[in-house]
């Protein structure tokens, strides 16, 4: 189904399911919002799915890049859809390809 139709709660309760009695820390608030919870060089890798649109991946890549360390991997999803190619390319113009239109990166 399209991201309107989905049942957000019942995919959230899913997830705290999965992951109860495990080492993690869920921020539910904004991708920008969540950022600024997030220490800068504290992750190995960052996954960016949200926005689609230009400005939304722009933002994204932004916010969400400083937090991965030196030799870590920031990628995403849906390199096929224009918008988030062109961010992507400004941001990192030798990003690779793998399967699935997934991008990725790995930081200097």
């Amino acid at each position: 189904p399209g991201y309107e139709t989905w049942k957000h709660e019942e995919h959230f309760e899913d997830y705290k399911r999965r992951t109860a009695g495990k080492d993690v820390r869920t921020l539910r608030m904004s991708s920008h919002n969540a950022a600024q919870h997030v220490d800068d060089g504290s992750l190995d890798f960052v996954f960016i799915d949200g926005d689609h649109s230009y400005a939304g991946v722009k933002q994204d890549i932004a916010d969400w890049a400083p937090k991965v360390r030196g030799g870590g991997l920031i990628s995403g999803h849906d390199i096929d859809k224009y918008e988030v190619q062109r961010a992507v390319r400004e941001a990192y113009p030798r990003y690779e390809v793998a399967p699935n239109k997934v991008w990725y990166v790995f930081k200097r």
